[in-house]
């Protein structure tokens, strides 16, 4: 497993330990941005592996990616499973491991309203050179599938798998639980989780907030994440309203700030999927989200949140006036939350789709020897 996200592929991971024996690759820089913990509770039969990984323009890593097709090459696996694009070198180096099928996560089939045209331009050449080499491509719903097969007309349809995601956070079981519907914060706190770029659509959030003092007093605004583009600071109308935390977040601080929240909001411009609904469900918060993307298989449209148009303040501001003066309906749909989570977006129904997906992956492969 060559870590993407690594919240996601070192949840996955654990999850499929109870089938297979997973090394799990991570690049040291990108590991540098997260909690060490993450990796500290994965079981013996997960193995983690970190490997050289310098800046896209580095010339070291050329260097890096050989090494880490040579060690891919010795470590005899049975299968790759990528999650993410990799460096532009692992092109060169490919021929190493063209022998070891080959499975790929489609985290974006499309690239993220905001980058930059020349990222933009590099990540899809990356993503389509391990389309063609893979055997299988993963994505997460039926929305993210539709995207896939549209943009990539040659893909075959049988060869994409589908799961949705889970709760990326190590302290799912924690959240998580069967008991009684966790009740609303009487605070009236709106959360924003999450790093802040442009496609998370930030500013209309603020846009929002004097939209909602006109019909609740008493609110504030906590945007919790790094922060990539504070432009949307600019726009605030009462910053007293606003709690900022864009620094590290440890997880251990993760509980604290969701049982804080009466609702967690998401007005992305653009999103494929995400971890932080999952996250705000297993704490048994609502929802409102932006209708785009991947977000509509994961939000059920009044039940456990609300659906909206996306670039449209006054549609955001209503959604969550309505869960801030509404606390049974609120309480409701926390709860129905909770239980759409437990059914649906459970690590355990990952793996069980992506092991099976490895086995059929493997037979081929040996019957094609």
């Amino acid at each position: 497993m060559i870590a993407g996200p690594i919240a996601y592929t070192v949840a996955l991971s654990n999850a499929l330990a109870r089938y297979c024996t997973v090394d799990l690759y991570c690049g040291k820089r990108y590991a540098g941005g997260e909690d060490p913990a993450i990796f500290s509770g994965l079981p013996a039969s997960v193995r983690v592996i970190l490997y050289d990984e310098f800046r896209k323009r580095d010339p070291r890593n050329v260097a890096a990616q050989y090494k880490l097709c040579r060690m891919l090459r010795s470590g005899n696996y049975d299968l790759i499973h990528l999650q993410i694009e990799c460096e532009w070198a692992m092109m060169l180096f490919y021929p190493l491991i063209r022998n070891i099928p080959l499975v790929f996560t489609v985290h974006d089939p499309y690239q993220h309203v905001g980058y930059r045209r020349s990222l933009i331009w590099y990540m899809d050449a990356m993503q389509a050179f391990f389309i063609r080499k893979a055997k299988r491509l993963v994505v997460h719903g039926e929305v993210m599938r539709k995207s896939l097969l549209g943009r990539y007309p040659k893909v075959k349809p049988e060869s994409v798998v589908s799961h949705l995601v889970g709760d990326p956070s190590l302290l799912t079981g924690e959240a998580g639980g069967t008991g009684p519907d966790p009740e609303p914060s009487p605070d009236n706190v709106i959360l924003f989780f999450g790093n802040v770029r442009p496609n998370k659509g930030v500013p209309y959030l603020v846009k929002a907030e004097p939209l909602i003092a006109e019909r609740v007093g008493n609110f504030s605004i906590h945007i919790v994440g790094r922060c990539a583009d504070d432009s949307y600071k600019k726009l605030m109308r009462d910053p007293a309203r606003y709690v900022l935390h864009e620094e590290f977040l440890p997880h251990e601080a993760v509980p604290g700030i969701f049982t804080a929240a009466s609702v967690v909001v998401l007005p992305y411009i653009s999103a494929t999927q995400t971890g932080v609904i999952p996250l705000a469900y297993a704490y048994g918060r609502p929802v409102v989200a932006t209708a785009v993307g991947g977000l509509v298989d994961v939000v059920e449209n009044g039940v456990t949140g609300f659906l909206v148009e996306p670039r449209n303040e006054r549609a955001l501001a209503d959604a969550i006036v309505t869960l801030l003066l509404d606390r049974p309906l609120a309480r409701r749909m926390g709860g129905s939350a909770r239980e759409f989570a437990a059914k649906n977006l459970s690590w355990e129904s990952a793996a069980g789709v992506t092991v099976g997906m490895y086995e059929t992956v493997v037979a081929e492969a040996a019957g094609g020897r």
